[in-house]
């Protein structure tokens, strides 16, 4: 609660009190009910192509916000920047480096687990999405928190580029 002191008149001052930002968020949301409620009428309206589409619609401007602070890193940097912008998504992300040259990048919560758990597409396009940015890789899910797992973790094994053995 912020508060602020108004001075009304002759006596002494009042004081305006407002409820702030992060006190607003203490109340309830229904963002996961309400997504899956527009999503149902979606697929109502348009059938699972138009949910495709939507994903895929969502896949390729996130994809070019990632491609954007990914621009011209090497794939251990893109890898580590990938987990930064995951974890700035709410995904707890990290990853490791693994003796035989791939990474694992690794997510302890799911930030869209209510909508995941009633739409797969959602994990679909997730792992689209990692392909597209990681273009020089092949990105594999081994983890899913959908299916039961304790987290959702993801191999990215380098292409090995002619001339070069450190998968830039």
């Amino acid at each position: 609660i912020a508060h602020e002191r108004v001075q009304r008149g002759m006596g002494r001052p009042s004081y305006l009190y407002q409820l702030t930002a992060e006190g607003d968020e203490i109340f309830p949301r229904a963002y996961p009910q309400m997504t899956n409620s527009l999503l149902d009428a979606l697929v109502e309206l348009d059938g699972e192509e138009g949910l495709n589409r939507l994903f895929e619609k969502r896949t390729e401007n996130l994809e070019a916000e990632y491609q954007d602070r990914m621009a011209g890193l090497s794939m251990e940097e893109a890898v580590n920047e990938l987990a930064k912008i995951r974890t700035e998504e709410g995904y707890m992300a990290d990853w490791e480096s693994l003796d035989d040259g791939s990474y694992l990048l690794m997510e302890h919560n799911c930030s869209i687990c209510k909508i995941a758990e009633k739409c797969s597409q959602a994990c679909t396009y997730e792992l689209k999405l990692f392909q597209r940015v990681l273009a020089h890789a092949q990105v594999t899910r081994e983890e899913h928190m959908i299916k039961g797992d304790r987290m959702c973790s993801y191999r990215i094994k380098p292409n090995k580029i002619k001339g070069s053995d450190n998968g830039k």
